[in-house]
């Protein structure tokens, strides 16, 4: 029998996003397996810290200056570096970049520690600063959970292509098809599941809905947006009123029961300009949903090569152009729909990912 080791895992923030619940099914994983689990956010506590909380995962918060002067960096980095001591971990998963770098930039002083470098973005925070680059090449580990990423710190870098150990995002597997509990007749949901900020293009999705419906005026169609705000609704919503389509969108906010909204829909979309292991497609995919999803590499490695449902980054023609086939053709959509359900419950398991942190991290 292994022995229990001490982990701990260390967030960048207390809320909850793509890279904080894959944290949360890590920590879970590893807790069950019997290792003694503890998570460390940068900031307040947020949603992220509650769901610890119900999982009975001891956490904390600590607040951390990111950026500004050389003095705060020092002042931060011994902070931290008394709280992971406090721990006394075997190893430390960092999730993204600033936990990524203060850690590992920590790691030489903590002879009794591993710290692995956890790539949760396809390279878009990589700024090759002296220190980013100090603490990747201290790194135990070097981890990424998409292609694009661990291209990304290979380009950037000049590391050894086998430096960089993928692996991928978990989803739960969800067995019944979500599409068929809809009664015919009923209003068509179109889905899209992002925190409403720039690099996700709802702008490019609303456009895209507004060609979508001059096409289907007189059909019943609503366009559901689940997401935090963080700062866009305003204008999203002036962008839905000055193209006369705001009647069929409505932004839900935050969804706390995500299975439960996807359970809505029949269609998925993701418009996002960048991703690394895009949560929000995988889960739809694992729902037996039909997504339509911008052609970019993060997406691609999620839905695969040679996948009809995809449009240019940013042409919201395209966009309309997908909808319109899948509403067309129902058959097509179901195809699809099982497809995806596949891929993800044998590519994309939780289990299958924690899994293959244990054997990596020796746990």
């Amino acid at each position: 029998m292994k022995k229990r080791k001490r982990v701990l895992i260390v967030l960048g923030f207390g809320e909850l996003g793509g890279a904080e619940r894959q944290a949360i099914y890590l920590a879970e994983g590893l807790k069950n397996s019997g290792h003694r689990v503890s998570v460390l956010n940068f900031g307040p506590p947020g949603r992220a810290n509650r769901m610890l909380d119900q999982s009975g995962i001891p956490n904390s918060s600590i607040v951390i200056r990111i950026g500004g002067k050389r003095k705060h960096l020092r002042r931060d980095l011994r902070k931290l570096y008394f709280r992971i001591i406090r721990a006394r971990p075997h190893v430390v998963i960092p999730y993204t970049r600033h936990p990524n770098v203060y850690c590992n930039a920590l790691g030489p002083f903590m002879p009794f520690t591993r710290v692995a470098w956890n790539q949760r973005d396809e390279g878009r925070e990589l700024t090759r600063e002296p220190v980013e680059e100090y603490a990747i090449r201290k790194a135990r580990w070097i981890i990424s959970n998409s292609t694009p990423g661990k291209q990304a710190l290979i380009e950037k870098y000049a590391l050894n292509p086998g430096r960089v150990i993928l692996i991928r995002n978990g989803v739960a597997p969800v067995e019944e098809n979500a599409a068929s509990k809809h009664a015919s007749g009923s209003l068509v949901h179109i889905g899209m599941i992002a925190n409403l900020h720039g690099s996700k293009d709802h702008s490019t999705l609303i456009k895209g809905w507004h060609l979508f419906k001059q096409r289907h005026p007189a059909h019943r169609f609503q366009l559901l947006i689940a997401g935090r705000d963080d700062g866009l609704l305003s204008a999203l919503r002036k962008q839905a009123e000055e193209l006369g389509v705001a009647g069929s969108v409505t932004f839900l906010g935050q969804v706390t029961a995500i299975h439960d909204f996807i359970r809505r829909l029949h269609i998925g979309v993701h418009s996002s300009l960048n991703e690394g292991c895009p949560n929000a497609i995988l889960e739809m995919m694992s729902h037996g949903l039909p997504v339509i999803a911008n052609a970019i590499p993060g997406n691609m490695d999620a839905l695969g090569t040679g996948y009809p449902l995809y449009f240019q980054t940013g042409n919201s023609q395209e966009l309309a152009d997908k909808l319109g086939l899948l509403i067309g053709n129902e058959s097509l959509a179901a195809s699809l729909g099982e497809q995806n359900r596949r891929r993800a419950r044998n590519g994309f398991s939780i289990q299958q990912m924690i899994s293959n942190y244990q054997k990596l991290l020796h746990l």
